[in-house]
């Protein structure tokens, strides 16, 4: 607007203050003209809202390329503020996002004092955004390692110190201001302005307790028996393989006791599943008493368990552990309204004295138990060299005999 300040009618100073008071009119730039040379009445104009004042006599050529100036002006305004309504939009959806993510984000300045904490950042260190802000990363975030205890520097540090990107550390476990503890994982990185400088950085951590645990407690799971909580046949191969490394190093020895329950599936059969679930369960707390540092106790499967010994430098006979393996699982006991008095068949292979790896201690260890169930309760057996011949004579006897009804089975259809 181009305003005349002198007017026969109404004052140009009257129209100012109207436009002053109008919201509508609020983005109405105005340009006052006058033939006055006072410099009060340009003050007063100018203090009314005028964004300009031109002198009388017109230079036309001067006034247009003024307004020309204040149109311009106007517009580089209009987009200077478009452009900061789309900067704060965007920056909005970006908090809004951060803030709605599951990881926790905190950026800092080049200092690694923090500029911004999202609220699962907040939840998992225990500082508010308020309280934290200005403060190092140090000071607020406590990181130590999980096993032992002892502080941790944070990634974050590391991340500004050496210019690259960093990864927490494995095992890393954060404490929030009012003790909780948490693992976390995950990396911090520095923020770099458009020439390269550091500006900042940002770290992002995610809490992976429960992630964790599930991992533990499935990993537990495939390796334990559902039953009797005893280690089941994939943690027994592992102990065996162990046990066996460990015993020729220190050149020592390594049993394994393998029993079965006498007469249990007709046990099972008569009473019941559920009565037999609760006897493989009472047997397998009862040889869970003898589980130590030299001694593991597994469950095979069914009515099978197992025991692995290993055995000191000064090695001593297994007769008084077997003994006192076979009187536990001989003790009466009530299960499904019923006494029960179980007796076990036990077989016993020792490394290196007939086996040299795990398969051939399972095997020999089978062998020796079948070979005690031939003969009467809580019998055991080592397994020796008359029974590896043994085991291979009856092994050509079925075979021979196999053949022989094979043989048998074809000259009877040639008759036919």
């Amino acid at each position: 607007m181009i305003l005349d300040l002198e007017m026969p009618k109404v004052s140009g100073f009257d129209i100012l203050e109207v436009i002053q008071q109008k919201p509508t009119l609020a983005q109405t730039r105005t340009v006052v003209i006058t033939s006055q040379s006072d410099p009060a009445i340009e003050e007063k104009a100018l203090s009314l809202g005028a964004i300009d004042c031109i002198s009388k006599p017109l230079n036309l050529r001067l006034c247009r390329i003024r307004i020309e100036n204040h149109i311009k002006i106007r517009t580089q305004e209009k987009v200077l503020q478009q452009t900061q309504e789309e900067l704060f939009a965007e920056k909005e959806q970006l908090r809004i996002t951060i803030d709605s993510i599951a990881d926790a984000v905190i950026s800092t300045d080049k200092n690694a004092n923090i500029v911004y904490m999202n609220p699962v950042a907040q939840r998992l260190i225990g500082w508010s955004q308020t309280a934290a802000k200005g403060r190092h990363i140090e000071e607020v975030m406590k990181l130590c390692d999980a096993t032992t205890k002892k502080p941790s520097i944070n990634p974050l540090s590391v991340a500004l110190k050496e210019n690259r990107p960093v990864a927490m550390a494995l095992n890393t476990q954060l404490i929030s201001k009012q003790g909780i503890e948490h693992r976390v994982e995950d990396s911090a990185a520095p923020i770099l302005d458009k020439n390269h400088n550091q500006c900042g950085a940002v770290m992002v951590f995610q809490d992976v307790s429960e992630a964790l645990a599930m991992s533990m407690q499935m990993t537990y799971l495939s390796h334990h028996d559902q039953l009797t909580s005893l280690p089941n046949r994939v943690l027994l191969h592992d102990r065996l393989t162990q046990g066996i490394a460990r015993a020729a190093f220190n050149g020592t020895k390594l049993s394994l006791m393998l029993l079965d329950l006498d007469k249990f599936k007709f046990i099972n059969d008569a009473l019941g599943h559920h009565v037999g679930d609760e006897i493989i369960a009472h047997i397998g707390h009862s040889l869970d008493r003898f589980a130590c540092n030299d001694i593991t106790v597994a469950r095979v499967g069914g009515d099978e368990f197992a025991l692995v010994v290993s055995h000191s430098a000064n090695y001593l006979s297994l007769e008084p552990l077997v003994n006192q393996v076979l009187n536990v699982i001989g003790k009466p006991f009530r299960s499904g309204g019923e006494q029960h008095v179980l007796s076990a068949s036990l077989g016993i292979s020792v490394y290196p004295d007939d086996a040299s790896s795990v398969e051939e201690m399972l095997r020999h260890a089978y062998s020796a138990m079948y070979k005690a169930k031939n003969e009467s309760a809580n019998s055991y057996f080592y397994f020796s060299d008359d029974l590896q011949v043994e085991m291979n004579r009856r092994l050509e006897v079925g075979n021979k005999l196999r053949k022989a009804l094979d043989e048998n089975d074809s000259r009877s259809s040639l008759s036919t």
